[in-house]
């Protein structure tokens, strides 16, 4: 666990390329399976398409984001959580609407 801690307390752009990336992807694995759930118990009656429910997955992103912009010495994490987070929302909001343009 302590490994784990270091690694995470890295200033490198490479680490906030692969957290934006994979947080998004570990969140979509948890929603998803409990959307489905809420829906057959009843608790949930509206029908989202697929793009609006990875635009909530891309949340915990920022959430991250908060954590290693407050420590001014893991700010290149940071600053690459963020560019990597708007890149994947722009990506997923022209694919939801394509008449954006």
């Amino acid at each position: 666990m302590n490994k784990l801690r270091e690694y995470l307390n890295r200033n490198s752009i490479l680490l906030g390329i692969a957290l934006a990336i994979i947080v998004p992807l570990l969140s979509t694995i948890i929603i998803f399976p409990m959307v489905n759930i809420m829906k057959s118990i009843g608790w949930v009656d509206v029908h989202f398409p697929i793009s609006k429910y990875l635009l909530l997955c891309c949340i915990p992103n920022f959430i991250y984001f908060r954590m290693y912009i407050k420590k001014p010495e893991l700010e290149k994490t940071g600053k690459a959580i963020l560019i990597v987070s708007i890149i994947e929302l722009i990506g997923l909001l022209i694919l939801s609407n394509r008449a954006i343009f």
